[in-house]
């Protein structure tokens, strides 16, 4: 396994967090949100980044688009880069919605929808895309949007049924098999995951129920080439120092440690290797009464051989 830097901590723009990654035209892309004052705030930036060496170097940043957007997921589709991101409305107590690029212009919006995992094609032609509903209160949980066929600008948002008590802040994903997709969310009232199931590709879902302990924080879930699916999180509850991998038939594996916090991974298969881009906060506190030291993260990479998972 190899360990890159995508993009240090920088003292001036402190918050860097919600990396997401993508092969596109033989090009490793990333991008990422920076505020310089603290997290979810209007000023916030989602800045791009490129690689032409499989994650060891990287291009300076430049912000994706000219306008306060937050964090969100990519998706390289028939020679085209798609991008959807978080943008807050004024602040995130608004709520928050999804904004759609195309090569780095405009071209949508999904409403109080703030993506989560890329969207994952299904064999009913559409394409699911995991995320959360941030409604300013208590309870802020996971929805989906599912796709109209390949048009990638207008989405149909699902809600996912819930009755649980919060607080709960419902960044999740989706592992879809046919038309069973199964969903797990963060929850934020215990330190467990949170799951639910639809067999019609989306559309209709199980209450959310109780999972399997876990630390409370955004994790990752995909499938293999070879048709396994996995799941990218910390799953010591209370802890972020260690990131770890569960493959289904292969017990859980711990893929870094350390005293540092390492958080929000992202995954992507390519060529032999899974590449699991993270947040790590270099043995930075936070202090809970100050958000300017929240977050205040370097953005790095893992490259690890599929023959070593």
């Amino acid at each position: 396994m190899k360990i890159h830097t995508i993009s240090p901590w920088h003292p001036d723009k402190p918050f860097q967090h919600g990396v997401a990654i993508c092969w596109h035209d033989g090009k490793l892309h990333a991008f990422y949100a920076v505020n310089r004052i603290e997290e979810n705030g209007p000023e916030e930036e989602c800045h791009f980044v490129t690689s032409n060496d499989g994650g060891e170097t990287w291009c300076p940043p430049l912000p994706l688009v000219r306008q306060p957007i937050s964090h969100g997921v990519f998706l390289s589709h028939d020679g085209n880069l798609w991008a959807f991101n978080g943008i807050f409305n004024v602040t995130m107590k608004n709520g928050v919605d999804c904004i759609i690029t195309k090569n780095g212009r405009v071209c949508g919006r999904i409403n109080n929808f703030w993506p989560c995992q890329e969207p994952q094609r299904m064999s009913n032609g559409s394409w699911i895309m995991a995320g959360l509903h941030v409604t300013g209160a208590e309870i802020n949980p996971p929805v989906v949007a599912i796709s109209r066929g390949l048009d990638f600008t207008t989405w149909d948002r699902v809600e996912i049924p819930c009755n649980l008590p919060g607080p709960m802040w419902g960044e999740c994903s989706v592992v879809v098999d046919n038309n069973m997709v199964i969903l797990g969310s963060r929850y934020g009232r215990e330190e467990r995951i949170l799951l639910s199931g639809s067999g019609n590709f989306g559309r209709n879902w199980e209450e959310l129920f109780p999972g399997q302990k876990m630390s409370s924080s955004k994790f990752y879930a995909g499938n293999l080439s070879d048709g396994r699916s996995y799941l990218i999180g910390n799953f010591e509850p209370n802890s972020r120092k260690a990131l770890s991998i569960s493959v289904y038939g292969s017990k859980p594996k711990v893929l870094i440690d350390g005293s540092s916090g390492k958080s929000y991974p992202y995954a992507v298969e390519y060529e032999g290797s899974l590449y699991v881009a993270y947040s790590d906060n270099e043995g930075r506190t936070a202090n809970p009464e100050d958000k300017r030291t929240w977050n205040n993260n370097a953005i790095k990479l893992m490259v690890i051989p599929l023959e070593e998972l």
